[in-house]
Parts: structure tokens; C-alpha cells; sequence
């Protein structure tokens, strides 16, 4: 990722409406498929850029962030982050340590050079019963300039990804769509960067007028309710939730 984008995050990651939903999904689906856990839990954050998502998630225990950027934990340290620097194709942690592993954009990105790897580590990590919550940019076709700013080595259809988690032994308990009211601004933009044949990369992430930043919260919180009910038939993303069988 570009280091200017870091920067980027870190000041707009508490309030910009896309990051308040994300996690605010993360968070809701951690209370769902653990509910019946009284205990503080261990959680890793693998791929915890600057942070943000880490911080929330000491709400339900002793949280650790790993990222292979040095640039990125300087930030997370600022937010009072326990970090690790590491690929998550290579965690220097112990076999069977975390009730919780969430992984947000990670995969995705090209400094991941194999997606199995990675998936596999946090097999490992996790304890017998714990559960993996994950997040990849989805739908091939879309190719925005803002990937190209992210070192996106490659967004994922549905199929493929539950393919990878069944091959490394995940039993997925949601696979969804997500992000659904942003799938018709995206390919909007594609069109747009496509007919001006645009090849400069930019972020999309930036500050916005509080109102349209607030409707947008609000909306993506009404999406959320209805994902943690149903799974949803398209969207810009894609969210897993995968627990490691107690056996086998």
C-alpha cells in the first residue's frame, strides 16, 4: 500500500462512514456467532493497519494486531494497539492461541503472494471451536483506480473463497456479500475511469460533507441488520465467517 494512504487512514478511519460500517459488521458478527462465550477473549487482528478495528475489539478481550508494514504500526501503536510485525503468511504466534482471528482487506492485497498460506496460518492460530471472520474485495470485473492505489493483487468471486476455506478445513457458517448499496456507485465509477481511460491510481477513501458521510452510516447500518439475518446477493465485498471444527 502506498505509505501516504496509511496516513490517509489513520484520520479518517474513526468516522469515515466506510470503516464504521465494516467494523461495526466485524463487531456484530463476533457478538453473533460467539453469544454464548462469557469469557474475555483472545483475538488477533491479522492484517491490523493502523489499528482501528484492533482498538474496538478490546471490548471482548486481550487483543494482539499483526501487520507487515512497519508504516501501518506506528499508527496502531498511537491507538494503544499491542502489535506484531509479520505476514499473515507467517505468524510468529503459537498453534492454537486465539478464540477469535478477524481479517479485514488482507488477503487481497499483493503483498500477499499466496492467499492459501495465509488462510492456513490462521487455521493454526485459532483454537479448536474459534472462529475466523474475514473480509476480500469482491467481484473480478470490478477494477477501480483506488485498487491500483492499494496494491490489490486481486478481488475474489463467492465460489472461489469458499473453495479456499473448505481446502484448508474451515467449516463456513456465513459466506455474504456485503456492502450491497455501494455495488451501484463502484460500477458507476468503473464506467466513469474506463470511458476517460483514467490510469492515474487514487484513494476513496477522504473526508466527506457530514451529512452525506452520516446518511451513509445510517444506511450501511440498516444493511448490516438485514446481513445478520439473511446473506446478501451482491455488494463490493465479501464477508466470511468460519469456525475451526473442535475435532479433526
Amino acid at each position: 500500500m502506498e505509505i501516504q494512504e496509511y496516513k490517509n487512514i489513520f484520520e479518517n478511519e474513526e468516522r469515515h462512514f466506510f470503516y464504521v460500517a465494516n467494523h461495526n459488521i466485524i463487531l456484530s458478527l463476533i457478538k453473533k456467532y460467539l453469544k454464548d462465550s462469557h469469557k474475555k477473549l483472545k483475538i488477533l487482528d491479522a492484517g491490523c493497519g493502523t489499528g482501528g478495528l484492533a482498538k474496538k475489539l478490546k471490548k471482548f478481550g486481550e487483543v494482539v494486531g499483526v501487520d507487515i508494514s512497519s508504516d501501518a504500526l506506528k499508527f496502531a501503536k498511537k491507538r494503544g494497539v499491542n502489535t506484531k510485525k509479520a505476514s499473515v503468511t507467517k505468524l510468529p504466534l503459537k498453534t492454537n492461541t486465539f478464540d477469535v482471528v478477524t481479517s479485514v482487506d488482507v488477503i487481497y492485497h499483493k503483498a500477499v503472494k499466496d492467499d492459501i498460506r495465509a488462510l492456513k496460518e490462521i487455521y493454526r492460530v485459532l483454537k479448536p471451536g474459534g472462529i475466523l471472520i474475514l473480509r476480500v474485495p469482491a467481484n473480478k470485473w470490478l477494477k477501480l483506480a483506488h485498487d491500483r492505489h492499494v496494491h490489490t493483487r486481486e478481488r475474489y468471486d463467492k465460489k472461489e473463497l469458499r473453495n479456499k476455506l473448505i481446502k484448508v478445513g474451515f467449516r463456513i457458517e456465513k459466506l455474504s456479500f456485503v456492502n450491497s448499496l455501494l455495488l451501484p456507485v463502484a460500477a458507476t465509477q468503473q464506467i466513469w475511469e474506463n470511458i476517460f481511460q483514467s490510469e492515474s491510481t487514487s484513494s476513496a477513501i477522504g473526508p466527506l460533507p457530514n451529512l452525506i458521510n452520516k446518511t451513509l452510516t445510517h444506511l450501511l447500518s440498516i444493511e448490516r441488520d438485514i446481513l445478520l439475518k439473511i446473506n446478501l446477493p451482491f455488494g463490493i465485498g465479501l464477508v466470511a465467517v468460519c469456525r475451526k471444527p473442535l475435532y479433526g
